[in-house]
């Protein structure tokens, strides 16, 4: 996973978007799906994908990003993939994005061992939360946990190219 992160800053601005440019080359290269990390970095993250748009298609991995950037991503071939801070409470914009997200294009994560969702805020994040994540996007999209559980899981198979 590579992208770009202007909050945490582990690097500055300019290495970090020369090793996201050679990801997204690499990843081209070899015919690779990519997976972004994007933190604060909404517009950059955009410019670099459209300007080298995976061409396996990818993944905006841990979406925090406003609602409006969910077209802009989906314009350049990602799918967009929440991790359990869609259940903080202060996430009202996260939850409003989640629901925005063509259902075909929507995929569900850990993030773990971070991002563990309310209540369970606080411990080490694991995959059995997902279910928590999965209920609160669900209730937003107006359809049932198991519903929104099936398309995600067709939703990965296909963006993996299972059989």
């Amino acid at each position: 996973m590579r992208g770009l992160d202007w909050y945490r800053m582990y690097a500055p601005r300019e290495r970090q978007r020369t090793l996201f440019e050679r990801h997204l080359d690499f990843a081209n290269e070899f015919g690779l799906p990519v997976i972004v990390h994007n933190r604060d970095a909404d517009a950059d993250c955009l410019a670099a994908l459209k300007a080298n748009p995976p061409t396996a298609g990818g993944v905006m991995h841990c979406y925090s990003s406003d609602p409006e950037w969910i077209v802009p991503f989906l314009d350049v071939g990602m799918y967009i993939s929440f991790a359990g801070n869609v259940t903080f409470r202060n996430a009202g914009g996260l939850r409003e994005a989640a629901a925005s997200v063509p259902e075909d294009r929507l995929l569900l994560e850990t993030d773990a061992p971070f991002l563990t969702p309310h209540p369970h805020r606080g411990q080490t994040n694991h995959p059995g939360y997902l279910a928590v994540t999965v209920a609160a996007v669900a209730a937003v999209r107006g359809v049932s946990p198991e519903h929104l559980a099936e398309r995600t899981a067709e939703n990965l198979s296909r963006f993996l190219q299972l059989s």
